[in-house]
């Protein structure tokens, strides 16, 4: 009896805890790559009520961005969401190939933008909702500016930076219209101004570098930790990491034996210094809040079932009150 209560205990508590599967039948598409220039893609595409899955291509070392809008978007999904709402939902990638994004709605349009120079490109600002937008430059002179645009008819027309306007790439929906503005900008102010159309909008400040080779600066603890960075092997001066590496994504590994493993994602920009700072966790440390954690959590109620299943074993092998009188 009590393994039987355990049993149906443990069982409660995943399933109490376990995310439900959802199965559905759905819009499958490969967004192909229509050449703008030699830097540029895009593509816009309409689809039905219900899923979506839909695949873009984004350039090696490159940013992409995708717009969904439409009625009713809803569970936006994929990687980096930026911006989400019952109408549109707005994402942004730099890694390169196939990227897989999905989403429920009553119809929408879909369309994304991917560009690469052949330099080193970092996002420095994102921002949405206003109608001109003022954005720090942090000391870069040369941008990539992309605006998405959803709104009624003639709602996402044009937009500017510096009253030069962006070139435009959009399509039509039922009853509204997607874009998505963008340019190249050479400009040595503290801040770039940005006058979007009068639907709802976002827009992406992207700086350019020339320089190819950027750094990856911190510490390591323990300090004679493996650095494996995209499986090659690196080496640290006392723990101190000073590593030089051309513009891009990188996984970083870092290991040591009665220490639980890092593995991390870490992008590297043309002339500039990536942070990273870390201290791996002792296996047995995490032993010790594993265990710690499931005692405070789960015992209490393993207990109060464990009182139950006595108690019931009690009663029944207790003999029945017989009054003798």
């Amino acid at each position: 009896m009590l393994k039987r209560l355990i049993s149906v205990f443990l069982f409660l508590t995943l399933l109490m805890f376990s995310k439900p599967l959802l199965c559905f039948n759905s819009n499958i598409a490969q967004l192909s790559p229509v050449k703008i220039n030699e830097v540029c893609s895009h593509n816009f595409k309409n689809v039905d009520k219900g899923a979506s899955n839909i695949t873009v291509a984004n350039f090696p070392k490159g940013e992409s961005v995708i717009i969904a809008a439409g009625s009713s978007i809803k569970n936006p999904s994929g990687h980096i969401l930026f911006f989400a709402n019952q109408n549109y939902s707005v994402w942004w990638t730099q890694t390169s190939g196939n990227q897989s994004f999905s989403f429920l709605s009553d119809g929408a349009v879909v369309g994304y933008l991917s560009c690469y120079l052949g330099a080193s490109m970092k996002l420095l600002k994102f921002s949405q909702g206003e109608s001109v937008y003022h954005l720090s430059t942090q000391n870069y002179s040369r941008f990539l500016v992309i605006v998405t645009c959803f709104g009624e008819f003639n709602s996402c027309e044009n937009a500017s930076v510096q009253k030069n306007n962006l070139t435009r790439l959009g399509d039509y929906g039922k009853n509204f219209v997607v874009a998505i503005f963008y340019g190249f900008v050479n400009f040595t102010g503290s801040y770039i101004t940005v006058e979007v159309p009068s639907g709802s909008s976002t827009v992406f400040l992207i700086g350019i570098s020339n320089s190819i080779f950027g750094w990856i600066r911190g510490t390591v603890e323990p300090k004679d930790s493996v650095i494996l960075i995209n499986g090659t092997r690196y080496f640290t001066n006392n723990g101190v990491l000073n590593i030089s590496l051309p513009f891009g994504i990188y996984n970083v590994t870092i290991l040591k034996k009665g220490y639980s493993n890092l593995s991390i994602i870490v992008p590297v920009y043309g002339g500039e210094v990536t942070p990273l700072f870390v201290k791996l966790a002792n296996a047995e440390d995490r032993l010790i809040v594993a265990v710690d954690f499931a005692l405070r959590y789960y015992l209490p109620a393993l207990l109060a079932a464990c009182a139950i299943a006595l108690g019931v074993y009690s009663l029944k092998r207790t003999p029945p009150f017989i009054n003798r009188h």
